[in-house]
């Protein structure tokens, strides 16, 4: 196989002999001898090991890859940084020997796979810069945590497989679990300290199962081991007995939809109807079930029967001048 010619100064280390040659515009003369390693300098001066037999295809050791039938030359790839989460911004770059022919396409192709279950996670193009024969993507981020391994694409040429970052894992508690729609809720993203920092914003949406639009609850607050989302209640306009489905944002990066928490019982038309006495409807999943109105530190039961389905209770209280809130079981915290 005849190798193009590439000006570069090439150093090959053979079994039994050492041969140095400048600006070698014929490397085929090397087929025969060469079956170790051969070094050479991309454009910044760097030194690469080309490790393999230059009469097949060859693989350079960490950091390039010959392929046989475009003579391409990958000289460096790196992305940056090594680990993150799935609100980092990861950044690849890949550069090309100073002379790469037969260019078919200016765009290179980067795509990025789960290690281990080969799950096509980011596919993006950039553009060739004939300049200083780079291509770089920027703003790279995943949805998903575990090791990755990424590969390019150009023209006909398909480079081999690298490893690329590690996507660090994280918790979400939601706390409560499970409520009423009056009820606040918290949702706390926990994580390692310096895997992200305060520099962005972190929204939280909510919605019901059936709604078609997500309803924005604010950004979260930052802590030193995690972001915290308060809500202060799931009062939406037309309550479900359901879990709420909710999403993070961050830039363009959407995380979700996720579930959580399970709304077991609602509550509507809360008012009092003289001075001793509230009423409210209430809806529950849970038959049997105490309903307890608080007025401040006061508060009275009702006994809740109708099975998935709407029934108006009433509580006998003195409730004026008094906080006015209800809950069921021991959920509420007051």
């Amino acid at each position: 196989m005849m190798l193009l010619a590439v000006p570069l100064c090439v150093v090959v280390h053979s079994a039994d002999q050492i041969v140095s040659k400048e600006n070698i515009q014929d490397t085929s003369e090397l087929n025969n001898q060469f079956s170790g390693v051969l070094i050479s300098k991309d454009l910044s001066g760097r030194d690469h090991a080309f490790i393999g037999s230059i009469g097949h295809e060859v693989v350079i050791g960490n950091s390039a890859n010959i392929h046989q039938n475009n003579e391409i030359f990958i000289f460096s790839k790196n992305f940056t940084p090594r680990t993150g989460s799935i609100w980092t911004p990861f950044r690849f770059e890949v550069q090309f020997n100073d002379q790469i022919y037969n260019i078919t396409q200016s765009q290179i192709e980067l795509q990025v796979k789960d290690y281990y279950n080969n799950t096509l996670e980011i596919q993006k193009f950039a553009q060739y810069n004939e300049s200083n024969h780079r291509a770089i993507f920027e703003n790279m981020q995943f949805t998903s945590p575990g090791k990755k391994k990424y590969r390019f694409f150009f023209g006909d040429y398909v480079s081999e497989e690298y490893d690329g970052p590690i996507i660090l894992p994280f918790e979400i508690t939601i706390d409560p679990p499970e409520g009423c729609n009056l009820d606040s809720y918290r949702y706390i993203i926990n994580r390692l300290p310096g895997l992200f920092n305060n520099t962005f914003d972190i929204f939280i949406d909510l919605k019901y199962p059936d709604m078609s639009e997500w309803k924005c609850f604010g950004k979260g607050e930052w802590y030193p081991n995690n972001i915290t989302f308060y809500i202060p209640n799931m009062n939406f306009s037309n309550p479900c007995l359901c879990n709420i489905e909710y999403r993070f944002r961050a830039g363009y990066n959407i995380i979700g939809p996720l579930k959580g928490p399970y709304i077991f019982t609602n509550f509507r038309s809360l008012n009092p109807i003289n001075d001793d006495t509230v009423q409210a409807e209430v809806r529950s999943d849970r038959c049997g079930e105490q309903i307890t109105l608080h007025a401040d530190s006061d508060s009275a039961v009702a006994l809740y029967n109708n099975c998935d389905d709407w029934e108006t209770l009433y509580w006998n209280i003195d409730w004026k001048g008094k906080n006015i809130s209800v809950s069921n079981g021991d959920l509420f915290d007051t």
